[in-house]
């Protein structure tokens, strides 16, 4: 992909769907998206790994 793509990982893992729509998005638009998935990946990675609604809270602030 290049220089212009820096966020290659859990979240825009190669061969999902976002991974695609992150390569195939403009040059200008790669970075801010494949930011998005990855904030929205960790949003969701709290849900999964807190059992602790308190933890989790702390992690969300």
């Amino acid at each position: 992909m290049g220089s212009e793509y820096h966020f290659s990982g859990r979240a825009t893992s190669p061969g999902s769907s976002r991974y695609y729509s992150v390569r195939m998005a403009l040059p200008a638009l790669r970075n801010p998206l494949a930011l998005i998935y990855e904030w929205q990946w960790e949003l969701q990675a709290i849900y999964y790994r807190c059992s602790d609604p308190g933890v989790a809270l702390t992690k969300l602030q």
